[in-house]
């Protein structure tokens, strides 16, 4: 069975990759992002959204 269909038949995992996705992308995102370290408390507090779709 290839991942894909793992994926459709598998709520939990699908739930499980996307957070860790999630939690990749918002660490590589604030890393990237410059401040002026007044802002800095803002910065760690934001959230990217993501929409995952598994066809």
């Amino acid at each position: 069975m290839g991942p894909r269909k793992r994926f459709q038949l598998d709520t939990r995992l699908d739930r499980q990759i996307g957070r860790v996705v999630h939690r990749v992308l918002t660490r590589w995102m604030a890393k990237q992002l410059g401040c002026h370290r007044s802002r800095r408390e803002e910065r760690e507090q934001a959230r990217p959204g993501i929409i995952m779709s598994v066809p």
